[in-house]
Order: C-alpha cells, then sequence, then structure tokens
C-alpha cells in the first residue's frame, strides 16, 4: 500500500499527475475547441468588456439582495449547445466568480445542458452561514 509523500517533492509529484490527467481529459472532450475558440477571440474579451460595463454587479446577488461585483460572463445557454449565441449579449450574464462556479457545476452534473439552469429561473443563489442555499423569490 502505497504510503502519504513526506516531501514536498512527493507531493508536487501528485500533484503534476493530476493535472496531467485532467488536461489529458480535456483535451480529449471535443466540444472543448468550440468553446475555447469563442473565449480566447478578441470579439469576445470586447463583448465581455461591454456587458461587465452596462452591468457590473452579479444578477444573482443584486436577486439576493447583496451588491457583488461581477467578475465573470456567463452563457446562459452553453457555447456547447448553443455556438450561434456566443456573442448575444441577450444569452449573457454578469455574475461573481461564487455564482458561475454553482451553475458551471450544476450544467455539468446535468450533463452540460444549461438553458434550465440559468440564474433566474434558480430564484437567484446565495451563500449563507459556510454553505450554499438555493432560494426561489
Amino acid at each position: 500500500m502505497p504510503s502519504k509523500p513526506r516531501t514536498l517533492a512527493g507531493i508536487l509529484h501528485r500533484r503534476r499527475h493530476a493535472d496531467a490527467e485532467y488536461n489529458r481529459a480535456r483535451r480529449g472532450d471535443p466540444d472543448r475547441g468550440v468553446e475555447d475558440a469563442v473565449v480566447s477571440s478578441a470579439r469576445w474579451k470586447a463583448v465581455r468588456a461591454q456587458v461587465l460595463r452596462n452591468e457590473p454587479l452579479c444578477r444573482a446577488c443584486v436577486a439576493a439582495g447583496r451588491t457583488e461585483l461581477a467578475t465573470q460572463v456567463d452563457h446562459v445557454v452553453p457555447v456547447r449547445v448553443r455556438p450561434d449565441l456566443a456573442y448575444d449579449p441577450t444569452n449573457l450574464q454578469p455574475i461573481c466568480g461564487f455564482h458561475h462556479g454553482l451553475k458551471n457545476a450544476a450544467e455539468r452534473r446535468s450533463g452540460g445542458v444549461g438553458g434550465d439552469l440559468e440564474l433566474s429561473r434558480l430564484g437567484g443563489l446565495r451563500r449563507g452561514g459556510g454553505r450554499v442555499v438555493f432560494f426561489t423569490g
């Protein structure tokens, strides 16, 4: 039975192996190419900046009565589902990193379908007592 690594080199070796596995799986995802092409384009950077300028607060936090700056621009319907909506401002919502992570995790659990997982239909999300609380209203 392998023992726990006792040195920094041993810990980093395990981390590098885990990162390599993650990167290998990510490269093998055929839909990832479309998403990477969109988010690395100059057009996306301009649209993203415009969305954050027009609406600087996280929509989910505003729905919960909080004022948190949006740091991410999220596709309501994921690019892998509808690549034609990648730059459509009506398909984009500014959200904070916390809510972006929650939404992406929910999309991954549901198999990558995001149309019904938009934050406004969930009623918003908020942090409460160190745990995630879903609320309706």
